[in-house]
């Protein structure tokens, strides 16, 4: 009697319902936890890229101050003598 109600269509129409609903939940939570995946590389990217901006501002600012001290124009420097 159980083999011959396996074989029933609603049965396995039922079961194919199923099966569909646990493949598109399946699927959603794959590309939630993707997208948080992405979310947090971009997050550090975005951390690594202000530290190594920060990082070569300070440089830059002690590049400019080794060339006053030597007494060179600073390149694309705007400012007039007198001015500061």
């Amino acid at each position: 009697m159980l083999i011959a109600s396996i074989d029933s269509p609603t049965l396995l129409g039922v079961a194919a319902v199923v099966t569909a609903v646990g493949g598109c939940a399946s699927t959603i939570m794959a590309l939630r936890k993707s997208r948080n995946e992405e979310i947090t590389d971009m997050e550090n990217k975005l951390k690594e890229a202000r530290a190594e901006n920060e990082r070569l501002a300070e440089e830059n600012h002690r590049l400019k101050l080794e060339k006053i001290e030597r007494g060179e124009s600073i390149e694309g420097d705007t400012t007039e003598e007198g001015d500061e």
